[in-house]
């Protein structure tokens, strides 16, 4: 094979790689402040859009999303829980 057949079958295995992440178009952003908190966000599909802000101490949240879902939470003061699937 000659060195351009090998380079267009790298990108094309390097391509089909990225696509179940790199095209899925889903954006998470988590915000902080304060100690000990934990924020989990887990997508899986397209079209996810998750938003986590910590304010306090010792808080902790999971949000987990399938297709084409927006969740947020907001934390404000110490120790407290959520869970959003």
């Amino acid at each position: 094979m000659s060195e351009a057949t090998l380079k267009a079958i790298a990108l094309l295995v390097f391509l089909a790689f990225l696509e179940g992440n790199a095209f899925a178009d889903n954006t998470a952003t988590s915000t902080s402040a304060g100690n000990g908190n934990l924020s989990v966000i887990t997508q899986s599909g397209d079209g996810n859009t998750a938003d986590v802000d910590q304010n306090g101490d010792d808080n902790a949240s999971t949000l987990g999303q399938g297709n084409g879902n927006t969740g947020s939470v907001d934390q404000s003061g110490d120790d407290n829980e959520s869970t959003v699937t």
